[in-house]
């Protein structure tokens, strides 16, 4: 679905887990129905937030190398 853009297909997959009896894919396709509408349209659309992540991750490292400080989601202080 992912390589191919096959959103289409989810709600298929999604009816269909739990018959793989799989740990964890039953509850796995019990949540992407909470949103289903975003979670087809993930796999639908073209689109990427690839550069805003790069561009927020490169001012978390500038910001620790100014103020050696740990990033706010690490447990360490």
């Amino acid at each position: 679905m992912l390589a191919h853009r096959a959103g289409v297909d989810l709600s298929d997959w999604i009816r269909t887990a739990p018959a793989t009896k799989v740990p964890g894919i039953t509850g796995f396709g019990y949540g992407l129905t909470t949103d289903l509408d975003a979670v087809i349209a993930g796999l639908t659309v073209r689109w990427s937030s690839g550069g805003t992540e790069g561009a927020a991750n490169r001012v978390k490292e500038i910001r620790r190398q100014l103020y050696d400080a740990p990033d706010s989601n690490s447990s360490a202080r």
